[in-house]
């Protein structure tokens, strides 16, 4: 009896050596896949996350620069000369509609070639196969008093352009601020002619789809050598 003692206690020494069952091999397995999928998953949300938050950016950094630009040059705008003018594009420098804006501005030679440009800002359909909804188009050209070209023809090179500002939009709308004559009552319009000088006020609204992460704020513009102002 006194020799079995040392053989039964080196027996549970070996097993206790042997190392992990495969119990338990299994159990660590398992919680090492759930700690993968976890983490996985997470890393998966956060990028998803990132992706939208700068795709979102990228979004209203566009609005933005298009706004700004606009902005820009409806504020520069030039009053139309008086009817004894004979330069009937001058007399009729400023014509403005609800999908139609047309004005000249001054353009400094540090943006390029500098001189009095012919702008059109106008919402055209969309009209390529599957599309929907209306774009923001600007166009500018060079403006020559002796200048035969059409406002409607694509600008010579080099002394204009065409570009689509923003498209992808549900709807889109100018609207003008002001009184057609010196008695008159201002407020906002559709249309606005040359006869009138150039508005207080210049609206350019416009909506995306629904579902569109964009966004575009009422853009109000108030051309530097306007009159009419809304009150309030």
């Amino acid at each position: 009896m006194i020799r079995a003692r040392p053989a039964r206690r080196h027996g549970r020494t070996r097993r206790s050596e042997a190392g992990f069952t495969l119990i338990e091999l299994l159990v660590a397995l398992t919680l090492l896949g759930l700690i993968s999928v976890v983490l996985f998953g997470g890393l998966r949300f956060g990028t998803r996350a990132w992706e939208a938050g700068n795709l979102r950016a990228e979004q209203l950094a566009q609005v933005q620069a298009v706004q700004a630009l606009l902005r820009r040059r409806i504020a520069q705008a030039l009053p139309p000369e008086p009817e004894a003018v004979e330069d009937e594009a001058r007399r009729a420098g400023f014509s403005g509609g609800p999908d139609a804006l047309q004005f000249l501005a001054a353009v400094p030679s540090r943006a390029g070639v500098g001189g009095i440009y012919a702008f059109d800002l106008a919402v055209i359909e969309d009209g390529a196969p599957g599309g929907a909804g209306v774009r923001l188009e600007f166009t500018w050209r060079l403006y020559r008093a002796d200048d035969e070209a059409e406002r409607g023809d694509p600008p010579e090179a080099g002394l204009g352009g065409r570009r689509v500002l923003i498209d992808g939009l549900a709807r889109a709308q100018f609207r003008y601020f002001g009184a057609l004559d010196s008695g008159g009552i201002a407020d906002w319009r559709d249309r606005w002619e040359a006869e009138a000088g150039l508005p207080g006020l210049i609206a350019i609204e416009a909506e995306f789809p629904e579902g569109d992460g964009r966004a575009w704020p009422v853009l109000q513009v108030a051309p530097k050598l306007g009159e009419a102002r809304p009150a309030g």
